[in-house]
């Protein structure tokens, strides 16, 4: 597998690149704020964003974020397509955006095979905490998705 750079020079990659946002990061900078650098929505394209379900959210910012990075010839996120054995067990897509969250990986050791875990919290701000403190630290986590990683 190789991945193409900025200026189309390429670099060998013989495995996925897996990265997780730490579990303090705050939901605004991480969504709306790419948003705010690189789509200006109307009001009503705001409204149709945030009227859209978590799993629709997540597969927007992809879609937005394949369609930014594509003309500089990186892969797209996700593992949908891609050379790699992996099969996604638990969730409705690889990426996942709208949850605080961290990541469990386990690696099995006869096989090598791994298996990568999503947990989160719903995402909330400090007027959610101020509001209503019992809601937002009783909050359960949950595995928002899981996939497993076969070696080849």
């Amino acid at each position: 597998m190789t991945q193409s750079g900025p200026a189309g020079s390429g670099f060998p990659r013989q495995r996925p690149t897996l990265s997780s946002g730490s579990h303090s990061w705050r939901r605004e900078p991480k969504v709306r704020g790419h948003f705010t650098c690189h789509w200006d929505p109307t009001p009503a394209q705001k409204a149709l964003y945030e009227s859209l379900s978590t799993a629709a959210k997540d597969a927007f910012v992809e879609s937005f974020a394949n369609a930014s990075i594509a003309p500089f010839g990186y892969d797209p996120l996700g593992l949908d397509g891609s050379s790699i054995q992996a099969k996604l067990v638990v969730g409705e897509r690889y990426t996942s955006v709208h949850a605080y969250s961290w990541t469990e990986f386990e690696i099995e050791a006869k096989s090598g095979k791994l298996t990568v875990t999503n947990w989160g919290i719903a995402a909330n701000d400090a007027d959610d905490l101020k509001n209503d403190p019992k809601s937002v630290i009783g909050r359960v986590p949950a595995v928002v998705h899981r996939f497993e990683v076969t070696p080849k």
